[in-house]
């Protein structure tokens, strides 16, 4: 099974927003978004629901309790292993994460242990939104075993 696919993930306080991309020429593009959504009132298992659309199909709703990131990501990759029948997880080559304040890191980064702590470090500057994105991580570090992940900041 090739790994021709890129999954890009914006964990928020209550949501979990995502892309994923088909590497290699696709239509005369080097990338295409082949599936993307969004899980919402993450931590409210109560009222959390996907909503989400692939391969050029129409968006689909589904509440589904969702307790904490890892759990949104189990609902996204649900969704995407039905879509594209089968595993997709196992197609993932990378993943991206949308972290907003990483202190001294100021370009693309792999992440590491150091990274991760040095992003945990500079949560106090932003509160809302770097905790969040660690669970993000830690649940696709979790979900995407072995594949590397990435920070734009």
């Amino acid at each position: 099974m090739a790994r021709n696919k890129l999954m890009v993930i914006n964990a928020g306080s209550s949501s979990l927003k995502f892309k994923l991309f088909q590497m290699g020429e696709v239509g005369g593009q080097a990338l295409k978004a082949i599936a993307s959504g969004i899980c919402e009132r993450v931590g409210d298992p109560g009222a959390s629901f996907i909503r989400a659309k692939a391969n050029g199909g129409g968006e689909t709703k589904e509440e589904q309790p969702m307790a904490d990131h890892t759990s949104a990501l189990q609902s996204v990759s649900q969704f995407l292993s039905g879509a594209f029948k089968g595993d997709f997880t196992r197609e993932v080559h990378g993943v991206g994460h949308r972290v907003v304040h990483g202190r001294e890191i100021s370009q693309p980064v792999l992440i590491t242990n150091q990274i991760r702590a040095t992003i945990d470090k500079a949560s106090d500057l932003a509160p809302l939104h770097n905790p969040p994105n660690l669970m993000g991580i830690d649940a696709a570090m979790r979900t995407f075993a072995g594949v590397p992940q990435a920070s734009p900041l």
